[in-house]
């Protein structure tokens, strides 16, 4: 005879049969849903650890860029300052200079000194400019 232990034992039994599938099928979606997930995130982190030493390598070179614009600026305020100062040496050679700091010469002294003065710009723009 079956008692009503037996019957429940039977009906629990045959519910978790018919359980097993679809739990099996659930805890799998979720074991392959989170495998999916961490695969997804180690991507997203990868990529933007790419893009941040991207953005780094690059600020770096700016950086790199903008010293070495610096440093040419400056020498070629330097250069300038010299062929300035050469331009006044060739005139108090060639000329007369007065008590008051100016320089008396001839035309012909003050055009050549021009044209060494612009000689020696271009010389300056050509080395620290283009």
């Amino acid at each position: 005879m079956i008692t009503s232990k037996k019957l429940i034992n039977n009906k629990i039994m045959r519910i978790e049969k018919n359980l097993i599938l679809p739990i099996t099928a659930i805890i799998c979606a979720i074991i392959i849903g989170s495998s999916i997930l961490g695969v997804q995130n180690n991507k997203q982190k990868s990529i933007e650890k790419q893009v941040q030493w991207k953005i780094n390598q690059e600020n770096k070179i700016l950086e790199e860029e903008k010293s070495e614009e610096a440093e040419k600026d400056l020498f070629y305020s330097w250069c300038l300052d010299d062929a300035d100062d050469t331009y006044w040496r060739y005139m108090r050679l060639n000329g007369t200079e007065k008590e008051d700091g100016s320089v008396w010469a001839e035309n012909r002294f003050w055009n050549t000194a021009d044209e060494r003065k612009q000689d020696a710009i271009d010389n300056c723009f050509d080395q620290y400019k283009k």
